[in-house]
C-alpha cells in the first residue's frame, strides 16, 4: 500500500512563502484543474522569487510549467514527472553569511492523517528516480565557505513517538537521505541538531550512510534509481540517537513506537548555485505484518 496521497501530483500545490516561522506561512494555492485538493506543499521558504498563485502556468506538451527569475517547476500530472531547477545567483545579491536564510525548493507533505506506527508495519520501502543534470558555483574567489555554502539534493522525514505509554511521547527527530552535495561525492551518514538559520527546528537529523542506497557519486545528467527498506535505517537512527546528548531525546523509544508525520524532497542552496534536476516515482510503499496466526 501507497503511503503517500496524489502520489502523481494530480491536483496541484500549496504554496509557501518567505519563511516558516510565522502564523500562517503559506500564501495559496495552484491548482490543475481536476477538481481535486493539492495534498503537496511547494515548499519555497528563504526565497526572494516566489511562485504565487497568480504566476502563468505555461503548458508545454503534457507539462505544467511554473517558471520564476530564479525558479523552474515543470511537473507532468498523472505521471508522476517532476523538473525542479533553481538559479541560486538570482536569489543572493552576494555569498550568504553565517544565520541568513537560504532558498528552499521542496516538495512537502503531512502523514498525520495516515501516520501508521512502525510497529504494525513488516517493511516500508522507498523509492525515487533522479537525475541531477548540472550545479554550477556561482561565487566568486574568495567568497566560497564550506561550513556556510553548498547545494543539497535529499529527502527528509519527521518521525514522531505515537506511544503515548511512553515517556518520550510527541518527541520527533528528522529522518532522510542526502543524494547530492556540491560538497562532498559521498554525503549522509551524519547525526547533527537542525540549525544554521532562525526558523530552523529543535530537532536532531539523522541522515542515512550514503552507501546503503548509492552506487557510486552522483554524476551529472546520469539517471540513478533509489530503492532502500528504511526500516532497518530507523533502527540504526533511534539507537544513534538516544546515545546523542545534544539532542536529549528517544531515551525510551522503540522504532515501534514511531510514525512517519511529513516528507520533503528538493534542494536547499545555502550557498550561490545554479542546479538542474528531475525526479519521477516517488513512493513509500508499506506493507503491514501479518497477524492471522495470531
Amino acid at each position: 500500500m501507497e503511503l503517500l496521497k496524489d502520489q502523481r501530483f494530480t491536483e496541484g500545490f500549496i504554496l509557501s512563502g518567505f519563511a516558516s516561522n510565522v502564523p500562517d506561512p503559506y500564501i495559496g494555492e495552484y491548482r490543475f484543474g481536476n477538481g481535486g485538493v493539492p495534498q503537496w506543499v511547494l515548499c519555497q521558504w528563504g526565497s526572494n522569487h516566489l511562485i504565487t498563485p497568480r504566476t502563468e502556468c505555461r503548458r508545454e506538451g503534457e507539462c505544467r510549467a511554473l517558471q520564476t527569475e530564479a525558479k523552474n517547476v515543470c511537473v507532468v500530472p498523472g505521471e508522476g514527472k517532476f523538473r525542479m531547477d533553481v538559479s541560486a545567483s538570482r536569489e543572493y545579491a552576494r555569498a550568504r553569511e553565517d544565520g541568513e536564510a537560504w532558498p528552499h525548493l521542496l516538495i512537502d507533505q503531512f502523514l498525520d492523517d495516515r501516520a501508521i506506527r512502525f510497529g504494525e508495519l513488516e517493511s516500508l520501502v522507498f523509492r525515487l528516480n533522479f537525475t541531477i543534470d548540472s550545479c554550477e558555483n556561482r561565487m566568486k574567489e574568495g567568497e566560497y565557505d564550506k561550513k556556510l555554502h553548498t547545494a543539497q539534493f535529499q529527502w527528509y522525514s519527521t518521525l514522531r513517538n505515537e506511544n503515548k505509554n511512553s515517556p518520550d511521547y510527541g518527541q520527533v527527530i528528522w529522518f532522510g537521505m542526502q543524494f547530492f552535495d556540491a560538497r562532498m561525492p559521498k554525503p549522509g551518514g551524519s547525526l547533527m541538531m537542525d540549525g544554521g538559520k532562525e526558523d530552523c527546528t529543535p530537532y536532531p537529523i539523522y541522515c542515512v550512510e550514503y552507501d546503503t542506497f548509492m552506487p557510486e557519486p552522483v554524476r551529472f545528467g546520469k539517471e540513478y534509481r533509489v530503492c532502500l527498506d528504511i526500516l532497518p535505517e530507523v533502527e540504526k537512527a533511534v539507537a544513534a540517537v538516544r546515545s546523542y546528548a545534544p539532542a536529549n531525546r528517544f531515551r525510551h523509544t522503540q522504532p515501534a513506537d514511531l510514525c512517519m508525520t511529513s516528507m520533503n524532497l528538493g534542494w536547499e542552496l545555502p550557498g550561490t548555485y545554479d542546479v538542474r534536476s528531475s525526479f519521477d516515482g516517488l513512493s513509500l510503499e508499506f506493507k503491514k505484518k501479518d497477524c492471522s496466526a495470531a
